[in-house]
């Protein structure tokens, strides 16, 4: 099939481009940063640069499409101007939806985030049954949940679109804030990680990059029409994380526990900071609450429709300390203001 990636230097977007290209896929890959282009170089792989906000630039990259992958995203914690999130990620997504239904695409596969839903209950844990409207915190959960009504306008018109909501991804890639927990398995093997937020019981759900890419492409051929999807891995807690990185790594350092209230104090200094230099904080208040949430989640869905069987974390985790072994300083590029998403 020919496709169209929007986001394709991202983590998981740069990743997708190459699988379907080594699937002998024909792949239009949407970008706007030239310094990440040599992550997606293959013959099957055709660099388009655009940006998601210009319909003009999306329909001429959709064009003779069989689908659609839309994972672009401003997906920060924090932005200094708080319209780029609707204006890329809900705007963004109107552009693509209109681009694809316009050029007569078969499907569109559409990236949100499991954080749409919410944190875990004590009686539950996150399905595709809840609600994507719960009480957020974020701007950018806000934005992706603006999106949801958006699909439903386009589905109504006749276009296919699968929705993918995936946990905190991790693994082999662009080291970003989209890949925060590489950098820290990364940082933990060098000693230079030795926090734990709280009392490190709360419980997040971590899966493996080959295992998102996985439900994407299954989401493309295999899935009936719109449906959504939650890509999830193991759910653990922070205390049970760190076990694992001690046993992989062989490192048994001591590790400090932050209290929630020192943390949350931690994160409104660092967002005064951020309001009065404009320089992004390197935690927010809204994020330090959601590491005390348990957010759990039940994968169940993409196993039996999608085929997908995730990887335990001690595997990816083992898979990724062998990448980051073999990566030199500057084959890949970190940001250094990592947070772990709690999405």
């Amino acid at each position: 099939m020919k496709v169209l990636v929007t986001g394709a230097t991202g983590f998981i977007g740069s990743a997708l481009c190459q699988r379907l290209a080594s699937l002998g896929h024909d792949v239009n890959a949407f970008y706007r940063d030239d310094s990440r282009l040599p992550i997606i170089d293959h013959p099957a792989i055709h660099p388009v640069k655009g940006d998601i906000t210009n319909r003009d630039e999306l329909q001429a990259a959709t064009q003779n499409c069989d689908g659609v992958f839309h994972l672009a995203a401003i997906a920060k914690p924090w932005a200094s101007e708080k319209s780029v999130f609707e204006v890329v990620n809900v705007e963004g997504t109107r552009n693509v939806l209109a681009s694809a239904l316009n050029a007569s695409v078969r499907r569109v596969v559409f990236t949100s985030t499991a954080s749409v839903f919410g944190p875990a209950t004590a009686d539950s844990p996150i399905s595709e049954e809840c609600s994507p409207d719960a009480l957020v915190d974020t701007d950018y959960e806000r934005s992706k949940q603006a999106c949801e009504s958006v699909v439903r306008k386009f589905r109504n018109q006749g276009l296919d679109i699968v929705a993918l909501y995936p946990s905190r991804v991790y693994g082999p890639g662009v080291l970003s804030q989209s890949n925060a927990l590489t950098t820290i398995i990364k940082k933990f093997e060098q000693g230079r990680w030795r926090i734990i937020p709280g009392d490190g019981t709360s419980i997040g759900n971590y899966v493996f990059i080959d295992d998102v890419i996985d439900a994407h492409i299954s989401a493309l051929i295999k899935s009936d029409p719109n449906e959504s999807y939650l890509v999830g891995g193991e759910n653990l807690s922070f205390n049970q994380i760190v076990d694992v990185l001690k046993q992989a790594t062989g490192n048994k350092q001591r590790m400090f526990k932050i209290p929630a209230w020192f943390l949350i104090a931690f994160a409104n200094l660092q967002l005064v900071k951020a309001k009065l230099t404009g320089l992004p904080p390197t935690i927010t208040p809204a994020f330090a609450k959601k590491y005390l949430k348990d957010w759990y989640l039940d994968s169940t869905k993409i196993v039996e429709k999608l085929a997908v069987s995730p990887v335990g974390f001690n595997e990816g985790v083992q898979q990724t300390l062998h990448w980051l072994r073999k990566q030199r300083p500057e084959s890949t590029s970190a940001d250094s203001n990592v947070v772990i998403k709690p999405d």
